[in-house]
């Protein structure tokens, strides 16, 4: 996952934010070589919106926490390269300039760098660590681990549906469908299934789904991935 790779002054609430108080750092220009300008965390926003701008030259992300909203910029990456989806949780690296146009002040915000937010990489590991535990034959902490990691048709049939539009990892199936209740674990199991039915081709290494040809219809119940995973799930809810 990315990490923060350069230094930030301090990590900000989002509505502490303001052409006010981005504007009081005047005191400490010119900034260069000695004195670099101020960079802000912003912790644990959510992607509202990935847009295109200049042709898809450069990516504006719309990110929100509580009833703040802000739009940041990142410069020569299209929307595709970001690794960043709406729904996402982030921290991001910034830096801020105040604009005045017809006597209003804007910020102009720029992402110089980001991560997956830490509370987004601890539900990872520990549903990765459930998968793998699930994988060895170990019984899972309690029941309900058994329904949230079994997927329904209709999660089947969404991941193939965006999946035949273009090749998907594992977390970006989990953010285009979080809205539906999709997870890590379900999502990953559905990678199995597919990949067990030839329907789909699954990378382990970079946890990418891939459209496949297809030469014959297949059954959900040839999967034997798709027949344990729904019995347990069924003797849960029991």
């Amino acid at each position: 996952m990315p990490v923060l790779t350069a230094e930030a002054v301090r990590a900000l609430e989002p509505q502490m934010l303001t052409p006010e108080n981005v504007e009081g750092l005047a005191v400490l220009e010119p900034f260069g070589m000695g004195n670099p300008k101020p960079m802000f965390v912003l912790n644990n926003m959510t992607v509202t919106e990935v847009l295109p701008l200049s042709g898809g030259t450069h990516t504006k992300l719309r990110l929100r926490s509580g009833n703040v909203q802000h739009e940041v910029l990142m410069f020569r990456l299209r929307p595709e390269e970001t690794g960043i989806a709406a729904g996402m949780q982030i921290d991001v690296l910034i830096s801020a300039d105040v604009k005045e146009y017809m006597g209003r002040q804007s910020l102009t915000l720029r992402a110089e760098d980001w991560r997956t937010s830490q509370a987004a990489q601890e539900q990872a590991i520990a549903a990765q660590s459930a998968y793998e535990a699930y994988c060895r034959g170990e019984q899972l902490p309690a029941p309900a681990y058994y329904q949230r990691m079994c997927p329904h048709r209709n999660d089947l049939i969404a991941v193939y549906q965006l999946v035949q539009r273009m090749p998907m990892t594992v977390q970006q199936i989990c953010t285009a469908l979080q809205s539906k209740g999709m997870n890590r674990c379900r999502a990953r199991m559905i990678a199995d299934i597919f990949s067990e039915l030839n329907l789909l081709s699954f990378d382990v290494v970079t946890e990418t789904l891939s459209k496949l040809p297809v030469t014959q219809k297949r059954e959900l119940d040839e999967s034997e991935s798709y027949r344990k995973i729904w019995a347990l799930a069924k003797e849960a809810a029991s």
